[in-house]
Order: C-alpha cells, then structure tokens, then sequence
C-alpha cells in the first residue's frame, strides 16, 4: 500500500509544493462560548459595517467567484437529500468531490476529487488549466460521494461502489494518504449481509473519527450507521461491527453532522408511516458520546393525519389545501457553535383539493407541482420558520422525476457571527429547454437570529438559459450545496452546471447526456443579505402546532448597524410576481403615522393596507391579498407625514 500511494506522492510532488505548510493559517473556527448562562442564539452581535443590503446584480452575473472543479457526462451528482460534496480544512484547503460520467454513455463512472489551494488560488490536481481532478476508486461503477475533512485537513469520501463480482452496490470510504494529496485508500464498510446500502452521508469529529450513514434504498427504505477510525499508520479505517440498522426512513433522505468542539453527533432523516393519511414525518436523534449510544427518536413534524373530508365539513379549499403540507425527500441537517441542532427541509402539497364545475373533490398527491418550500427547525426554539417557497401553481413544462420547484437545502454556521446559511436549488419557469424542463439557479438565504428569521433570498447564480434552448445551450445549476462552515466572510458553493435541463440518466431520459462543469463558487457574505425577510409567521401547520411565538422581527433588521434618524425604506415585496398574496415589508427610523396604499397603472386607488397608522419604529410587515385584482401590474406607496416612497408588483394568475 505504501508503495502505491508513494508512487502518486512523488508523481504529484511538484503540485502539492504550491501548497506547503508554511501556507497562511486561517482564523476560521472560533472557540465555542461558555455554554454557562447561554443566552439565545438571536442575542448574538456581530461586527460592525456597513448595511448588508445590495442590489440584486444582472442575469449571467453570478454573486462572487466561480471556478471550475472539473467535468462529468454524469447530469445526477444527488438523488434527493445532498448531502456535503465540499468541505473547507483548517488550513483554508477546500476538498470537492463529484460523481464523473468519463463516458457519454455513461458506462464508466467514478468519484472524483479535487482541492483548491487558497494560497495560490487554484485547484492543485493536476492543474488550472484542465481542471479534471484524480480518481478515488478503482471500482467497476462508483457515484454518489460526500466529503469530510478532519482536524489536520485528511479527506475521507463517502460513496457507493459496486466492484468485479458483487451483485450489489455497497457504501465504501476513502481516505486520503496525505492532506490534500488525493491519493485514497478505499475499503467498503462491512456489514453483516450481502445488502444493497447506498447513498451515504459523512462526518468527522473533533477526535478524528468518521460517521457514516447510508440507506438500504427501495423497497426495504431502512437506513444504517457506522463508526470509522482512522488507522494512519496503516492507511486502513477500524469500523468495528460496520454498519447497524437504525431507523426506516424514506427514499434516501438520511444526513448527519458533529460537533466541531465536543461529541455530540446528530442523525435526521424522513420517515414514512405507512398507517392511512399520516404521509412523511422529520425524525432525529443525537449522540452525547460520539456515537457509542444514540438517544431515542424524536418526532420533529409529529404530523396528524390528514383531514381527507376538510372541504365536505365546511373548509375553504386554499385552508384544507395548506394542511395537507407534509415534508418531502431532502433535507439538511448541522450543529451550529452552541452544539443546537438545526435541520432544514423540503415540504410540499401531499393532497389537494380541485372544484370542478363548482363540485369540490381530492387530486391526487402532488407529484409535480409547482407549490413547495423549504422550513427551518431547531432544537432550542422548536419552530417551523420558513426560509424559502415558490407558488407558481400550473406548470406549463417539466420539472422531471422527484423534482420539486424549491428542494435541496443545504445548511452551514458562520462561526464568528453565529448567522446561519441555506443554500437551494430554485426552478425558474421562464427558462426551459427545447425538451421542455424547466431550468434552475442557486439560490442563499440567512439568518442572523439563529433560524427564527430567514432573507427573502438571493439568486447568487443568475444565469438565464432561455427558452426552448438546446442541449449544451441551458444553463441550469443543480446539486447545489455549501460547506458547513462559512470561512473569513466567504460562503463555499458546489453545484452541477446541466447544459441540458433534466437528468438524461435515467431509464426513461428528460435531457441529453452532456459534458457538463463542476462549478466551485466563492460567495462573500456581505453580498447575501439579511433583508428583507420573509414572512416569519408563515405557518407550516393549519393547528399552528410550532408556530413561532414572542417573535420579535425586529430582531431580523441588520444588527451590525442601527436605525437612524432619516432611515425610511420599503423593500420589494415577496413573492414577486405573486398569486395571490405577498408581503411588503418596510423599515421605520421613529414612531409616526403611516399610510400603505395600492394602485393600478391608471392611479387608481385598488386597496388600502394602512391608513394613517401610528406605528412604531423598527422592521414591519403587512401583508397583501390580490385574489380580487387581475393580473398586472401595480404600484404600492408608503406614505409618512414627511416622507414617500412606491415601489411596483406584478400579480401573475
């Protein structure tokens, strides 16, 4: 084994010698605070400077810097719950992995990885100029890979593989001979039958130990945990018994995170009951210990079934329609620097209610619908808050096979300002290909009042693809996830660029198989920013069960300055375009009386929201319902005794 890995060391000396230990050292990870007397995450105050509100850049502008990691024929880098494919070192080395279809037909296919050197910025395998990244495995067929680095900077990836004689794929670990080097040992984790356990998810801790946890897939839909330790002497990973059974979960929407400063692991995944309306619940559960014991299970969602007779007892359907919200098939799970577990997910419609010809019935389960959104849990304040959603009802082209409109979270702590970020993968339904799918950008939104509050969300991607654009023409980011850390200001996204909307691997293929980038972008927070917010009273559940009570959304204004006198602004409302309804937020220097009005091209007067309120400083929202409008477009004004400003909405039906 040595002799092998020495051959690549000396074969990559030359590289790895941009990147030697005399590199700068990173202030990334702060120590975590005295978990005495801890105050609430929200209390939190960061540094100074200036307002974190900035003007959303043109299409084809992404926010920040974009690099390519490498390339692959392979248009399906995750299938559901993401999982972390980057990962940033103490050092400031950035670890990417990816899936890489060699061929275009796809008959080769293994995990690849790359490393970005941040004192030379640029990749360091092979080279800048043909970014392609070193093989992992030596399998017959490998994909699906997660990444982890520990406390020296060794990366360990996580896939499945199938090698030369088995009849079933199963979840393997490499880990690296050196940091950064990109030379792995590969040993598939052991379990105690021949079972199909694919998809896993990885994580180290601070002792250097690796958690795994993977799913046995459909139909037995059962999820697994391992333990690893690393034995660097013999380049081999101790797993122990390998593999245990856990808990049944839904298709494979299993993640898991560690401390960065103690032993506690976090386990989340969807559960789905198979008892008559109940539909898919968010579980967890925690490690004190490393991962030794596990607590017991714990019911994030606890979901009543659903009401199936809403509409005959009386219900409007837009309230019966809204209970029926259940979590879907991806999520994100994280520890932020007071060892709090967050989790974000993915909800959608799991019955909805028609009229037709004025009779009311039940449709089907919502399969590709264009109603989702994304929510934020956590253990300290155990509220549904909503981060992201898109309500675009009717779609007029595809989104494609376990596809949603809004879907994949991916969760990471800024350890020096304590905000918390969610990258997602939005559908644009202005873009679409000449087959018909719909394209999608990335899109980031914070928190800076440890997840009670979310921004409205920014586009960091902007790219436009167009419409009826042809294979190797769109432009459509997929598989996007970030780092778990924030690090020096700089937010840490990778994602597949498809040049042809839709997964063109599946048995019945939505897009062609292309070449396609694996974009590594460097986002600086202060790009992202803190509002406006979306609503933070939008509720998840009808019984309001986790509605977030004795929020103060003023909490949600930039902390790192304060309201001055002069200060008077009104934000664009969210959604925009919107059906029916939105939210106009506007912040207020000192109390005065306030009127908000609507008006159509024409002037005139179509609603009135406040009239002549007296209303308290701060952040404000009011929310509007155009369900009597037709679509077009609007103006709103704010009105003080002083001061005015309008801003203009468009109603789109």
């Amino acid at each position: 084994m040595r002799t092998r890995i020495a051959v690549v060391l000396i074969s990559l000396m030359a590289l790895t010698c941009l990147s030697s230990a005399a590199g700068r050292k990173y202030g990334r990870f702060q120590p975590p605070p005295d978990r005495t007397g801890l105050e609430d995450v929200h209390a939190a105050v960061a540094p100074s400077s200036a307002a974190r509100v900035t003007a959303r850049r043109s299409l084809d502008d992404p926010i920040g810097t974009v690099d390519t990691v490498g390339f692959t024929w392979y248009d399906e880098q995750q299938f559901t719950t993401c999982g972390k494919q980057i990962a940033v070192d103490h050092d400031g080395y950035v670890h990417h992995v990816w899936t890489n279809g060699t061929e275009q037909t796809n008959t080769e296919r293994h995990v690849y990885y790359n490393a970005w050197d941040p004192s030379v910025s640029q990749f360091i395998i092979p080279n800048t100029n043909n970014p392609v990244g070193v093989a992992i495995d030596a399998a017959v067929k490998a994909g699906y890979v997660n990444v982890a680095v520990n406390n020296e900077g060794y990366a360990f990836a996580a896939f499945h593989q199938l090698l030369s004689g088995q009849t079933a794929a199963h979840a393997a670990v490499g880990m690296d001979f050196l940091p950064h080097l990109g030379a792995f040992t590969v040993t598939d984790v052991p379990h105690y039958q021949d079972l199909k356990i694919i998809y896993p998810k990885i994580a180290c801790d601070i002792a250097g130990d690796v958690h795994l946890t993977a799913t046995q897939g459909v139909p037995a839909n059962y999820g697994y945990y391992a333990k690893g330790t690393p034995n660097f002497d013999a380049d081999t990973l101790d797993w122990g018994a390998g593999f245990n059974p856990e808990d049944s979960t839904f298709y494979l929407t299993r993640d898991i995170a560690t401390s960065f400063h103690s032993s506690r692991v976090a386990m989340a995944w969807v559960y789905f009951s198979s008892a008559p309306g109940y539909g898919p619940d968010i579980y967890y559960k925690t490690s004190e210990d490393g991962g030794v014991t596990w607590g017991d299970p714990v019911n994030v969602t606890n979901y009543p079934p659903i009401d199936t007779s809403c509409v005959s007892h009386g219900g409007e359907i837009a309230i019966c329609n809204q209970d029926t919200i259940r979590p879907h098939v991806d999520l994100s799970v994280i520890l932020d620097q007071n060892d709090v577990v967050h989790i974000a997910f993915m909800a959608r419609g799991f019955y909805y209610w028609l009229n037709v010809n004025g009779v009311d019935s039940v449709g089907p389960w919502l399969q590709n619908d264009g109603v989702s959104s994304i929510w934020h849990w956590d253990e300290t304040h155990q509220e549904f808050n909503i981060i992201a959603e898109r309500t675009d009802g009717t779609l007029n082209h595809q989104l494609g096979l376990v596809q949603a409109l809004c879907q994949r979270p991916s969760l990471a702590v800024d350890t020096t300002t304590g905000y918390i970020y969610c990258s997602y993968q939005v559908y644009d339904t202005t873009q679409w290909s000449l087959g018909g799918y719909i394209q999608a950008d990335a899109w980031v939104s914070v928190s800076a009042t440890g997840g009670r509050t979310w921004s409205a969300g920014t586009d960091v991607t902007n790219t436009n693809g167009g419409q009826d654009a042809p294979a190797g023409s769109c432009l459509s980011e997929r598989d996007i996830n970030i780092a778990r850390f924030v690090t020096d200001g700089i937010i840490h996204m990778q994602y597949e660029l498809d040049l042809d909307a839709g997964t063109g691997i599946n048995s019945n293929p939505e897009g062609s198989i292309t070449h396609n980038p694996i974009l590594y972008q460097r986002i600086p927070v202060d790009q992202i920013p803190l509002r406006p917010f979306i609503n933070p009273f939008r509720v998840l559940r009808l019984d309001s069960t986790g509605y977030p009570r004795g929020l103060d959304t003023t909490l949600a204004v930039d902390e790192r300055h304060s309201l001055k006198p002069g200060q008077f602004t009104l934000f664009q409302n969210y959604p925009n375009p919107f059906n029916p309804t939105t939210t106009i937020q506007f912040d207020l220097a000192s109390e005065t009386v306030v009127s908000l009005k609507v008006f159509d091209v024409l002037g005139r007067e179509v609603a009135t929201l406040l009239d002549k309120a007296k209303t308290s400083a701060g952040a404000h929202m009011v929310s509007f319902d155009a369900s009597h409008l037709s679509s077009g477009v609007y103006f709103y004004r704010l009105e003080t005794p002083s001061l005015s400003q309008t801003r203009k909405m468009v109603v789109l039906k």
